[in-house]
Parts: C-alpha cells; structure tokens; sequence
C-alpha cells in the first residue's frame, strides 16, 4: 500500500501537476492562446486607467468644455438651466457636509455639458464599458458633469433627495442606455433604456433651430454621467502619420462619427497606430501631437468585418488601413477662436431650442 501511495505521489508532483500548469499558462492572449491561434473571439482586457481626465494634444486643451456655474440658495427648490439647455432641479436637504449634517446656506453649481463631436474632443473622457463578460465602446447620445461646492468644499449628496435631470433629446430614435463614472474612474450602467423617461415633441424648426424634447433622469451623485450604446464588436483601422517629414514622436490619435455621435481615443508613437472603430459607419480619423499639430483623414466607411485591436493581425483579425495623414498647424487666430477651430475641423455646431416637461 505504502509502494502505491509513493507511485502516484511521484506521478502527480513530476508529471500531472506541471503539464496542469503548463495547460493553465496565462498568456497575453488569454489560457493557452497564442499569436499563432485564431483569437479574434476574444476581448482585450482594458488598461487599468481611469476613463475621466485622459491627456489631450497641445491643440484641443486650448479649450475647455462650456461651463454653467450659479449660486444656489441650500434650504430652497432650486432650478437651474445651463448653457447648451441641460435643467436640473435641486430640493431642499439634497446636499450635507462630511459630518453627514443637512448642509445649509448659499452654494455655487458647476454644470458641464458635452452635446457635440467638439465636446467630446475637448473633454478628455474615454468611453469603453466592461461588463463581467465584454469590453464595449459606446455611442454616445450627449454627457453632463455636476458638482457642487460651499466655498472650496465639495458637498456630498444625502441620498435622500436625487437631483432630476432633463438632458437634450438629440437623437430622440436611439435606445440609449445611461452610465455615470465611479470613483475608481469606471464607467457603470445606472439604467436601461426604457428605465428612464422621454418627453419628446413634434419636430419642427423655430427660427432656423431644431426644436427637441428632453430624457429625463434622477441623478444621485456627482461626477460625470452620459447616454450610451455599447458595441462588443468593433472593425480596427491602422495607418501612419508624419509630420514634416518625421515620425519619431507621440500622438493621441482618435476618430469622430460622420453620421451618428462616436469618439474612440488613444495615444500612440513611432509614427504608426491602430483605433478601433464603430463597423458600418463614416467616421473621419485625427491625430494630434504635443507641439499643437493636426492631421485629418478623409471620411472613410468601415467594413463590418470584426476585428480587436491589441491583438496581432493575422487572416482571422484584420485591420483596415487608411493613407498616410500629415499633421500641420494651424494658423494661431484659428487655434484660439473656438468657432473658427470647429471649422478648421469640419464640425458643425449643433442649435436647438428646447420644449421642457411641465410635471
């Protein structure tokens, strides 16, 4: 019994246990998947880095996202409307102090709106969701920051009165979902579309703007929250960029939708990179390094031909590739007007007036 016993104990340290390790090697391309296998089924894990406060290029921190700041009165119902049409309504006993006492007394409202493709450039927020299975990009339907302070302090929400938001109902056909970003930098599904509420209203024009609705929501903290559709299966676009003649430098490059509201960002060097992309869409790539230079592509259609990004390119995970972009600079009266930069860009401003809910 003993002569067994040391058998199979010699079996199992010498041979099961390390052809088990070695079946069980966790490589960068998952259990027992290497450059060689097919692996196009497979997510990337994302960067462990936070999705708010990402680096932007020289050119677009020039500018920042328009800035809605009002005083409010804490022991009274508060409305407050911003700049690009985003309400908000505040009640009484929402806000306390880190004591956890019902914070009194006149406070200052920082409300932040993105709504357009420029928005989003200037925000410095990245929008990939990871769910317990799937990495997503999202389409984006438009994103606010709130904060408040009492002088240099940040109030806390009490949790027991949420703030209700009406947001602009930009693109009343899409079954957005909602997401807030979490301490930790992450972004995490609030709710369903179907969870939250729409007011839309009768298209119509009114003096040149288009007329919308509103989606409605209760927000019960501070901190960035946007409207989104996630994508697990993305086509990746690859390329190279110059810029007077040289390529040895570091670029954040990144791409904005033609026909629907989509931002993908990333740095890169070595004057090559690959982007992920929506499939089936018009998108237009940009690239912009740290000297205040930019170079943009054609609009260009993707295939629907799935592909991951990170992973090696091989017959099974293709990438498409884009001619070479060229980066310039452009003249410094355009690179400080904000309007003139838009057009230096081809993007349009979007104008619209807004039919709030009366209850």
């Amino acid at each position: 019994m003993k002569t067994i016993l040391l058998i199979i104990y010699i079996l199992f340290n010498n041979i099961i246990l390390p052809q088990s390790k070695f079946n069980n090697k966790l490589t960068e391309y998952g259990v027992m998947n290497y450059p060689d296998r097919k692996s196009k089924y497979l997510q990337a894990e994302p960067k462990k880095e936070k999705m708010d406060g990402q680096k932007l290029s020289k050119l677009l921190s020039t500018h920042t996202i328009i800035k809605t700041t009002q005083q409010i009165e804490l022991t009274k119902r508060n409305v407050i409307i911003g700049k690009r049409g985003t309400r908000i309504t505040i009640a009484p006993g929402t806000f306390q102090y880190s004591d956890y006492l019902t914070a009194k007394g006149a406070a200052t409202v920082h409300l932040y709106e993105v709504i357009d493709d420029f928005d989003y450039m200037i925000s410095g927020v990245y929008h990939i969701y990871k769910d317990s299975k799937n990495l997503s990009f999202m389409e984006l339907g438009g994103m606010l920051r709130f904060e408040i302070f009492q002088g240099n302090t940040r109030l806390k929400m009490s949790g027991e009165y949420p703030i209700l938001v009406d947001f602009p109902l930009l693109y009343p056909d899409k079954k957005f979902n909602l997401y807030y970003i979490n301490l930790e930098g992450v972004w995490i599904k609030k709710y369903d579309y179907g969870s939250y509420d729409l007011y839309p209203v009768v298209e119509s024009e009114e003096e040149g703007k288009k007329v919308i609705g509103v989606r409605q929501f209760k927000m019960n903290s501070q901190g960035w929250w946007g409207f989104g559709i996630p994508y697990k299966d993305m086509v990746v676009f690859k390329g190279k960029y110059q810029c007077d003649g040289k390529s040895n430098f570091s670029a954040h490059v990144f791409l904005i939708g033609e026909n629907f509201l989509g931002y993908i960002g990333k740095w890169v060097s070595g004057g090559e990179y690959s982007i992920s992309a929506f499939p089936g869409r018009k998108i237009r790539i940009f690239i912009a390094d740290e000297n205040g230079n930019i170079g943009i592509s054609p609009t260009i259609e993707s295939s629907t031909r799935i592909a991951l990004d990170g992973f090696p390119e091989t017959i099974d995970n293709v990438f498409e590739e884009v001619e070479k972009i060229n980066l310039t600079k452009p003249p410094d009266e355009v690179i400080n007007d904000r309007i003139l930069l838009q057009q230096f860009l081809q993007i349009q401003p979007v104008e619209y007036s807004i039919v709030y809910p009366t209850k």
